[in-house]
């Protein structure tokens, strides 16, 4: 973290928006990096924290601007997998019997795909209290403009 940041901080002035791909680190790490104005990529791997400071706790913050954050599958270590989730039980309520059959009838562990995307949306959308939707077209928007797809 701290060498990137360095190297980051070394040549500020020439690079363009970023996004930090698969992100796993703590609070403090991705205030950071919202601080050098960067997207923050989440991924199935929210399924696997159990850190106390982890991206779980992060969520649960409600520190990260919806401006600032895009969905990710990262293929095959960050799936969500629905059976062996490390998550509070609000947030496994709140996923939809549509999104876990998405999983499980057409993403494997070996196939991270973007079939495992609505559960993605669903657990970000429980840990920020807000819907899915919101989430949806918030990242969708996101990717639009730091991909440069409009």
């Amino acid at each position: 973290h701290e060498d990137l940041i360095d190297i980051l901080n070394t040549h500020k002035d020439c690079l363009p928006s970023l996004v930090l791909h698969s992100f796993t680190g703590t609070t403090n790490q991705a205030l950071v990096y919202l601080q050098m104005d960067m997207y923050l990529g989440i991924t199935g791997y929210l399924c696997k924290d159990n850190a106390a400071d982890g991206i779980q706790s992060f969520l649960e913050s409600r520190q990260l601007p919806l401006e600032r954050l895009l969905l990710e599958t990262d293929s095959p270590f960050m799936y969500p997998n629905a059976r062996g989730m490390k998550l509070p039980t609000k947030v496994k309520e709140a996923l939809t019997e549509r999104s876990l059959s998405f999983l499980q009838r057409y993403c494997t562990f070996q196939r991270n795909e973007p079939c495992s995307l609505p559960a993605i949306v669903e657990i970000v959308a429980a840990f920020l209290e807000k819907s899915p939707e919101e989430i949806a077209l918030a990242t969708a928007f996101n990717a639009l403009k730091i991909f440069g797809l409009t």
